[in-house]
C-alpha cells in the first residue's frame, strides 16, 4: 500500500465514544508540527454498529474538507475496524496489518489508495507495538520463564496476549469477569501456540501477588481495589489506563519498589507507529513525549 503522498494536506481523526478527553489529538499534532507536515487531527465520536457508515463518508467527502489520511480507532470499534479492512498483501508475520489478523483488533484505518481514488481501508493495530515499547523503556523486553497475568478480556487484552507472547511469554494468566466473554482472548492465544488460563475475577489480588508481570487492560477504577496489595521489587506493572497522574494501581506498585509502567507511554508508542502508517514519516518521539508532560 503506497503511502499518503506528501504534497497532499490530510486530515486524520480518533473515532470512538467516547472520545472527548482523548489525548490523540495532541500527540498527533505534535507530531505533525515536528514533520513540518500542515495535516489537521481531530475527533469524531462513533458510536458502536455505525462505523461502516461513516467510514463511507469519510472515504466519500473527507474530514473537514480534506481527503481523510488515516484513522485512530478506540473503544468500542476496535473489532468493527478490523471488518472494515481489506487485505493488504502483506506477507509479514509481524506487520501491523498481520498483528491485527491475529489480534482480531484494529485500532488504525488508513486509506487504500490508487492515484488519489480510495479502493477501502486497510486494518493495522498498533496497540502491540506501543506495549512492547513502553515496557522496553523499563529494559523489560524478554517475559520467557516469567509468571505472566492479564487482566481483562477485551480488544485490549488481546492485543496484550500477542505482545507479550511476541516477548517470548508460553503461558498467560487472564483474569477477567467471564469466561465466556474471553473466548475471542483463547482464539488469540491459540493462534499463537500459548497456553492460556482463566482465572476467575474474585481472585484478582492473589493472581498479581504472584505474578512477575502484569498488564491491566480495563478501564480507569476497576482495579483500584488492590491497590492495598503488597507488591515485591521484582514485579512489573503495566496498567493500559492513563488519567492525570498515575493510577493507585501504579502507585502501589511503585511504593513497593515494583516496576510501575503507565500506559501513557503504550498511548505515546502506539501513536508514533500510527503517524508512520498515516504520514509515510517517522516523527521524533521527545516532540510528541513533550505534550503528555
Amino acid at each position: 500500500m503506497p503511502a499518503a503522498p506528501s504534497g497532499v494536506r490530510r486530515a486524520c481523526a480518533v473515532v470512538g465514544s467516547p472520545v472527548d478527553r482523548s489525548l490523540s489529538p495532541a500527540l498527533h499534532a505534535a507530531a505533525y508540527a515536528d514533520l513540518g507536515l500542515d495535516w489537521v487531527y481531530t475527533r469524531r465520536e462513533v458510536t458502536r454498529g455505525t462505523l461502516a457508515h461513516h467510514l463511507r463518508r469519510f472515504a466519500t467527502y473527507g474530514i473537514d474538507d480534506l481527503p481523510c489520511g488515516g484513522l485512530s480507532v478506540t473503544m468500542p470499534l476496535k473489532t468493527e475496524a478490523l471488518r472494515a479492512g481489506v487485505p493488504d498483501g502483506s506477507v509479514d508475520g509481524v506487520s501491523t496489518h498481520a498483528l491485527a489478523q491475529w489480534a482480531r483488533s484494529a485500532n488504525t484505518l488508513i486509506p487504500w489508495l490508487e492515484r488519489e481514488h480510495q479502493l477501502g481501508w486497510v486494518a493495522h493495530n498498533t496497540d502491540i507495538d506501543g506495549i512492547r515499547r513502553a515496557f522496553a523503556e523499563y529494559d523489560v523486553t524478554d517475559a520467557r520463564e516469567r509468571r505472566v497475568c492479564v487482566i481483562g478480556s477485551g480488544d485490549t487484552a488481546s492485543s496484550a496476549i500477542v505482545a507479550l507472547t511476541l516477548m517470548g511469554a508460553s503461558q498467560i494468566r487472564l483474569v477477567a469477569r467471564s469466561r465466556d466473554r474471553a473466548d475471542t482472548a483463547f482464539e488469540v492465544a491459540e493462534r499463537g501456540d500459548l497456553e492460556l488460563t482463566y482465572v476467575p475475577w474474585e481472585r484478582l489480588a492473589s493472581e498479581v501477588m504472584a505474578a512477575d508481570l502484569t498488564v491491566s487492560t480495563v478501564p480507569p477504577g476497576v482495579v483500584d481495589g488492590i491497590a492495598g496489595t503488597r507488591f515485591g521489587p521484582d514485579q512489573t506493572v503495566l496498567d493500559v489506563a492513563y488519567t492525570q497522574g498515575p493510577t493507585p494501581l501504579l502507585d502501589a506498585v511503585r511504593r513497593d519498589g515494583g516496576t510501575a509502567v503507565p500506559g501513557v507511554l503504550m498511548l505515546l508508542h502506539q501513536a508514533v507507529v500510527q503517524v508512520e502508517l498515516m504520514t509515510g514519516r517517522t516523527p521524533d518521539i521527545e516532540a510528541m513525549r513533550a505534550v503528555l508532560r
